[in-house]
C-alpha cells in the first residue's frame, strides 16, 4: 500500500511495497510517485495528477493492471486500486498494490503450452468428462 498526496509526493509506503518495489519507506516517503512509475507511463501519470478530477473516473475505485518500476529497473506487473481519502480539507490517494508476476507466468506458459501442443484442447475439447 503507498499513500500519495494531491501532488503525487508518497506520504506513506508499507512493508509489501518495499517488497515489490524493492525500495525502502526511508527511500521512498517525500519522493514523486514516479520512483516506481515506468519511463514510458510517467506523462500519462502526470496527467492524471495534475488533472486528477477530470481522470478520477478512470481509475478510482478501479482495478487497473499496469506495470510498475522496480529499484533494479525491471518492469513489475501489479494490480493497482486507488481510493481517495479526505482529511482536513485535502485529499490523499490509497494505493492498494499487489505484485501479479507469478499470475503472469502462469498464464503466459500455459498459452505457450497451448500454442505447442493445440491438439491437447482438441482432446479436451471432445473427451472432457
Amino acid at each position: 500500500m503507498i499513500t500519495i498526496d494531491g501532488n503525487g509526493v508518497i506520504e506513506a509506503y508499507n512493508p509489501a511495497a518495499e517488497l515489490i518495489f524493492g525500495y525502502s519507506a526511508e527511500e521512498a516517503i517525500r519522493q514523486s510517485l514516479n520512483l516506481i512509475v515506468p519511463i514510458n507511463q510517467k506523462d500519462e501519470h502526470a496527467r492524471y495528477i495534475k488533472d486528477s478530477d477530470l481522470h478520477a473516473p478512470k481509475i478510482i475505485h478501479r482495478e487497473r493492471e499496469l506495470n510498475g518500476l522496480h529499484k533494479s529497473g525491471k518492469l513489475i506487473p501489479i494490480k493497482l486500486k486507488v481510493t481517495p481519502m479526505s482529511s482536513d480539507g485535502e485529499t490523499t490517494y490509497v494505493g492498494t498494490i499487489r505484485d501479479i508476476s507469478d499470475r503472469i507466468k502462469s498464464k503466459n506458459e500455459l498459452n505457450d503450452q497451448a500454442e505447442r501442443h493445440p491438439e491437447d484442447r482438441l482432446h479436451q475439447h471432445f473427451f472432457a468428462p
